[in-house]
């Protein structure tokens, strides 16, 4: 993805897009956590074996996602989704 920024932190590496984070991979947990924005959480969080809202963070518009549960196609629009969210209007549009 354009201009991201992985940074490791203490049990998972992050994903960031100028300097805003919008990914978070678990290792070993089976889990990821993306920004996707409030009203997709909303609506993501009501497929409840594969999504929910993080616990312990800001949970504003942060979805977990239950890996072995979603189909990488998914995923992936689901990563776009918060990259372009992250990077802002501009920058999205270009991608």
């Amino acid at each position: 993805m354009p201009l991201v920024q992985e940074k490791l932190n203490p049990g998972y590496p992050d994903f960031r897009v100028n300097g805003k984070l919008f990914a978070k991979l678990w290792h070993g947990a089976g889990f990821a956590n993306l920004k996707v924005g409030p009203e997709e959480q909303i609506m993501l969080s009501s497929q409840s074996k594969t999504f929910s809202i993080p616990k312990g963070i800001d949970s504003n518009g942060w979805i977990s996602v239950k890996l072995g549960l979603i189909d990488e196609e998914e995923f992936l629009d689901l990563v776009w989704k918060a990259w372009r969210r992250a990077a802002g209007p501009r920058l999205a549009l270009q991608y």
